[in-house]
C-alpha cells in the first residue's frame, strides 16, 4: 500500500448504526508485510463521541509501516449496519455528494 510522501498517516473510519441489538463492537485495522502481521490497531466504538442521530462514527488513525503490502479492516460485531467507509491520508480532504444530495467532507455532512 503506498504511503503519502509526507507522513504515511491515514484514518480508517466508518459510521455505524448505534441502534443495532448487538451493541457497538470494535473496528480493527491490521497491516501486513510479506504475509506477516506488522501492526494491529483497535477502536472500541463504545468510546466514540461522534454521534449523529442513530449513527456513531468509529475511526482508527494509523501510520503505514514500512513494507506494508496489505491492509485488513475488520469490524467485530455479529449484526452490523455501516455507511460511509473511508480510508484517507490524514493530510487529504475527501469530498463527495451522498444519495440525498448533501455535501460530505471526510465523512461529515456539511449540510443539515
Amino acid at each position: 500500500m503506498p504511503a503519502p510522501a509526507d507522513t504515511g498517516r491515514y484514518e480508517v473510519s466508518v459510521w455505524m448504526n448505534g441502534k443495532m441489538p448487538e451493541g457497538y463492537g470494535n473496528m480493527q485495522v491490521k497491516q501486513y508485510a510479506n504475509g506477516a502481521l506488522v501492526d494491529h490497531q483497535v477502536a472500541d466504538a463504545r468510546h466514540s463521541t461522534e454521534i449523529d442521530g442513530d449513527w456513531v462514527r468509529v475511526a482508527v488513525p494509523i501510520r503505514v509501516q514500512p513494507g506494508v503490502d496489505r491492509l485488513e479492516v475488520l469490524y467485530d460485531n455479529s449484526e452490523l449496519l455501516v455507511d460511509d467507509f473511508l480510508i484517507r491520508p490524514l493530510d487529504t480532504d475527501v469530498y463527495w455528494v451522498d444519495e440525498r444530495g448533501r455535501l460530505i467532507l471526510n465523512g461529515y455532512s456539511l449540510e443539515p
